[in-house]
């Protein structure tokens, strides 16, 4: 249930929205899962070693304790 997650605001020029909301469209999903599936495959792209410091990273960040 994405009710639960956690909220992520980030601001975007007009042409990102409308593009997001045209993939969703088009591939009928919701947008948070094109946004997802773009980040992936961004970091998936990258170098090995920046994959290894993002991977590291974003470890480290689910580690922390969470916030009630």
């Amino acid at each position: 249930m994405t009710s639960t997650w956690p909220k992520l605001a980030v601001s975007v020029r007009p042409s990102v929205r409308s593009l997001v909301q045209a993939l969703a469209m088009l591939e009928r999903r919701p947008a948070w899962q094109v946004v997802e599936d773009a980040l992936r495959q961004y970091g998936d792209r990258l170098p090995a070693e920046d994959r290894k410091i993002v991977d590291a990273l974003v470890r480290r960040a689910e580690a922390k304790p969470k916030k009630p």
